[in-house]
C-alpha cells in the first residue's frame, strides 16, 4: 500500500529541523516530546519500505517506484537522526534522561529506491516522446526506432522487446509497398533510406531478403552522381588548361596545377570503377543508372582528357630524366670532393670514370641536358692530381731505397750502438707514460697508433707491455662511458617526445590521471647520463679508476672538448625534462580547477534549490576529485627531477575542495 501520511511526515521532519537547530534546552525538550511521533512514523515508513523491498526483489522496479510519492524517499531519509550534525548533543541528552535511541530507517531499501528513481530519469524524455508520437500517429518507422532506443536504455524490461516485435511485423509489411513505390519513382534518396532501415541490425522478425537485394547498390548510384560531376569538372579543367598551354609555354606553376588536376581526374576514375563494380551486384539499380545516362557521361570523358594526359606523361618522363641527371652530377661531384688514399687510388679512379660516363650517357639521351663545364674541369683536375701523386710516390720510393742502402751500410759499420737503443727505449717509455696519463683522464676513445708502434718496437719489454694493457683498459672504459652517455641521452629524448605526445592526447579529467611511465623513465635516463657524463665535478660518483673526479688537464684537448659538449647536452636534456614535468603538473592543475569550477557551479545550484540528493552526488564528486588530485604523480615519483613534490596537484589547491563542502553537508543533514 502507498504511504498515505506524506503530509504528516513533512510536518514531523520540519519539527525535527526546528528543534535540532535551537541547540538549547528547549530544543532538547522538543525532541523528547517528538519521540513518540518519531517512533510511530518510523515504523510506518519501514513498513512501507518493506513492501518496496519485496517489489524490487521481484524485479518490479516500476511498480516499486509508483507505489509512493516521489518526495517520499528524501523525507524518509531525514528521519535518520544519527546522520544530522546536532545528533551528538541530542544523544547525550537522551542518555541523561534515560531515553532509548530513536528507531532506524531501513536505509538500504531507501537507497535502492533512490537508485531505481535514478535509473528511470534517462527514460523520461523518450517515454514522453513515445506518447506524443502515438497521439500524433507518427510514422511506424520513427516509433520503432524510439522503441529500440528504449530497449537499449532499459534492457531488463521485456515489454520493449514485445512492442518492438509487434511493430516490426507491421513495418515489414509496410516496407514492401514502400520499396515498390520508391523503385517505381526511381528515387535514390528514398531507396537509400529504405535500404538502411532494412539492413539495420536488431530486427526481431525476418526481413524479406528480396527487399534488401532490390534496394542494394543505391549508395553506389548516389556516389556515382557525385563522381560523374567531379570527373566532368576535372576533365573540363584539364581541357581549359591544355588550351592555355597551347597559347603560351607552361610555367612550372602551370605544370604543377595540371598534375593536381590529373590527380583529381584519376581519383574520380577510380571512384567510378568502384561504383561500377558495386552496381554489378544489383541489376535493378544498375538499370536505373544506365537509364539516367551516368555511365555514358563517364565513357565520353577519356577522349577529352587524352591529349593533356599524354602531354603530362611526356613532361613527367622529361622531369624524371632531369632529376636523374642532377643526381648523377651530384654523386660525381661528391666523389671527387676528397682525394683517395693511395691504397684505393685505382678503384677511386675507375669509379670516377664510371660516374662521368653515366652523366655523358644522359646528355646523349636527352639533348637538352649539358655536362656542366665547371664540373668537367674539376673532374679532370682531380684525376690529374691523383695521377701526379703516383709519379711523386715513385720518386720518393727510389729515394727511400737509396736511403735504406745507406742506412744498411751505416748499420754494418756499427753506427748504431747499444746505448742508442737504450735511449730509444727510454724515450718510448716516456711517450707511453704520457699517453697513459692522458688515457686515464679520458682523452682517448680509441687506441692511439703510437701505442701499437712502440709495442711492436719493444715486444719483450715488460714495462711497455704493462703500460699497453693499462692504456687499452682506460681507452675501452672511456669509449664505454661516452657511449653510455649518448645512449642515455637518446633514451631520455625519446621518452620526453613520447610523453609529450601522450600529454597532448589527454582531454578533460584525463589530465589528472597518473603520469605515463615515459616521464620517470626520461628522468631516470637523464640521471644515468648525469652520473657518468659532462663536468666530472657534477657527476654522481668518483672519477675513472676510483680517482676523485676532476676536469681533464690542459694537454687533454679532446677530453676537455668532449666533457664540454656532454655538459651542454646534459644541461639541455635537464631543461627539457623539467619543462616536461612542469607541463604535466600544470595540465593536471588546470584540469583540477576546471573540474572544481564545474562542481562549484553545480553545488551553488544545489544549495540554492536545497537539493539534498544532488548535494550527496556533488560531495561524491568532490571526494573523487580530491583523492585523484592528492595521489602521487606516478609509481616512481622519487626518480623525477621534481620528486620532492609528490602530489599531482599542490596541497593548497586540493584544500580548496573544503571551501564549500560544509554547505553541501548541511543540505544532506
Amino acid at each position: 500500500m502507498p504511504f498515505t501520511r506524506l503530509q504528516d511526515l513533512t510536518k514531523l521532519v520540519a519539527a525535527i529541523d526546528t528543534a535540532m537547530a535551537r541547540h538549547d534546552e528547549q530544543g532538547l525538550a522538543m525532541m523528547r516530546d517528538l519521540l513518540p511521533t518519531i517512533h510511530e512514523t518510523a515504523d510506518a515508513v519501514n513498513s512501507a519500505l518493506a513492501e518496496v523491498e519485496g517489489l524490487l526483489f521481484e524485479g518490479l522496479r516500476d511498480e516499486a517506484i509508483a507505489l509512493h510519492d516521489p518526495e517520499f524517499p528524501a523525507l524518509a531519509a531525514r528521519l535518520n537522526l544519527e546522520d544530522r550534525a546536532g545528533w551528538p548533543e541530542v544523544e547525550q541528552f537522551f542518555a541523561r534522561e534515560g531515553i532509548g535511541a530513536p528507531p532506524q530507517i531501513d536505509f538500504d531499501t531507501l537507497s535502492a529506491l533512490e537508485s531505481a528513481h535514478s535509473e528511470l530519469e534517462p527514460l523520461a524524455r523518450p517515454l514522453d516522446k513515445l506518447r506524443r508520437m502515438a497521439l500524433e500517429r507518427a510514422p511506424l518507422g520513427r516509433r520503432l526506432a524510439l522503441l529500440r532506443k528504449l530497449r537499449e536504455l532499459d534492457p531488463t524490461k521485456p515489454v520493449w522487446s514485445e512492442l518492438i516485435a509487434a511493430h516490426e511485423q507491421i513495418r515489414a509489411g509496410e516496407l514492401k509497398d514502400a520499396v515498390r513505390q520508391a523503385l517505381a519513382a526511381r528515387d535514390p534518396e528514398a531507396i537509400a533510406a529504405l535500404h538502411d532501415e532494412l539492413s539495420a541490425p536488431g530486427w526481431a522478425v525476418p526481413v524479406p531478403k528480396e527487399l534488401v537485394r532490390a534496394t542494394h547498390g543505391v549508395d553506389a548510384w548516389l556516389r556515382l552522381r557525385e563522381v560523374a560531376a567531379e570527373a566532368e569538372s576535372a576533365a573540363a579543367a584539364l581541357e581549359a588548361w591544355y588550351g592555355r598551354a597551347a597559347l603560351q609555354p607552361p610555367t612550372l606553376e602551370m605544370v604543377e596545377d595540371a598534375r593536381h588536376l590529373r590527380q583529381r581526374w584519376q581519383e574520380a576514375c577510380e571512384a567510378a570503377a568502384g561504383c561500377r563494380a558495386a552496381l554489378a551486384e544489383s541489376q535493378t539499380i544498375a538499370g536505373f543508372v544506365r537509364d539516367e545516362g551516368l555511365l555514358s557521361r563517364l565513357d565520353d570523358l577519356p577522349a577529352r582528357t587524352q591529349p593533356v594526359l599524354e602531354w603530362l606523361g611526356i613532361q613527367d618522363a622529361r622531369d624524371d630524366a632531369g632529376n636523374e641527371f642532377a643526381g648523377a652530377c651530384q654523386r660525381l661531384e661528391e666523389h671527387i670532393e676528397r682525394l683517395p688514399h693511395q691504397q684505393v687510388e685505382a678503384a677511386w679512379t675507375e669509379s670516377v670514370k664510371e660516374l662521368q660516363a653515366n652523366v655523358l650517357r644522359l646528355c646523349r639521351e636527352l639533348p637538352d641536358l649539358v655536362y656542366p663545364d665547371q664540373l668537367r674541369v674539376r673532374v679532370e683536375e682531380a684525376l690529374a692530381a691523383v695521377q701526379s701523386r703516383g709519379v711523386q710516390r715513385r720518386k720518393i720510393l727510389i729515394g727511400a731505397v737509396a736511403a735504406g742502402l745507406v742506412a744498411l751500410a751505416l748499420l754494418i759499420l756499427g753506427a748504431f750502438s747499444c746505448s742508442q737503443r737504450s735511449r730509444r727505449l727510454e724515450a718510448d717509455r716516456k711517450t707511453l707514460e704520457k699517453i697513459h696519463t692522458q688515457a686515464l683522464a679520458g682523452n682517448f676513445a680509441e687506441l692511439p697508433n703510437a701505442v701499437a708502434e712502440i709495442k711492436a718496437r719493444h715486444p719483450s719489454d715488460e714495462a711497455i707491455a704493462t703500460l699497453d694493457e693499462e692504456i687499452t683498459a682506460a681507452v675501452s672504459e672511456e669509449f664505454a662511458r661516452r657511449r653510455k652517455v649518448g645512449d642515455e641521452l637518446s633514451r631520455q629524448a625519446a621518452n620526453v617526445e613520447t610523453a609529450r605526445r601522450k600529454l597532448s592526447e589527454r582531454r578533460g579529467a584525463e589530465r589528472l590521471e597518473a603520469w605515463p611511465e615515459d616521464v620517470p623513465a626520461g628522468a631516470k635516463a637523464w640521471r644515468a647520463a648525469r652520473a657518468v657524463g659532462g663536468d666530472p665535478g657534477h657527476r654522481g660518483s668518483a672519477g675513472t679508476h676510483g680517482q676523485p673526479a676532476a676536469f681533464p688537464p690542459e694537454d687533454c684537448i679532446q677530453a676537455r672538448q668532449v666533457v664540454k659538449e656532454e655538459e651542454g647536452k646534459i644541461a639541455t636534456a635537464e631543461e627539457l625534462q623539467k619543462r616536461l614535468e612542469d607541463d604535466f603538473r600544470r595540465s593536471a592543475t588546470e584540469a583540477f580547477h576546471d573540474e572544481l569550477t564545474a562542481i562549484r557551479t553545480d553545488a551553488e545550484a544545489a544549495i540554492a534549490a536545497k537539493d539534498g540528493k544532488q548535494a550527496r552526488t556533488i560531495i561524491g564528486r568532490l571526494h573523487t576529485l580530491r583523492d585523484k588530485a592528492g595521489k602521487d604523480k606516478c609509481d616512481t615519483v622519487d626518480v623525477l627531477l621534481g620528486g620532492a613534490v609528490r602530489r599531482r596537484v599542490a596541497r593548497e589547491d586540493v584544500e580548496m575542495v573544503q571551501d564549500f563542502e560544509p554547505a553541501l553537508q548541511a543540505l544532506i543533514q
